[in-house]
């Protein structure tokens, strides 16, 4: 992931969570690949966030539509 929207994220989570007692974000930075299979696998997931542009993924069509 661009470090650039790492630092982002992270303030927002921060942002957001200091302002809602009991929400929680666990944040997972890897590659791209790597986390649609963890997906595509059955790990939950309620927000994806990718700097790939202009392309869908496979598994996470499929896990949307679940």
């Amino acid at each position: 992931m661009a470090a650039s929207l790492k630092v982002v994220i992270n303030e927002l989570a921060d942002s957001y969570t200091s302002r809602r007692v009991g929400v929680k974000f666990i944040k997972n930075y890897g590659a791209l690949g790597q986390l649609t299979m963890q997906i595509d696998n059955g790990a939950p997931v309620d927000l994806f966030i990718s700097v790939v542009r202009g392309r869908r993924h496979a598994g996470l069509r499929r896990s949307a539509s679940s």
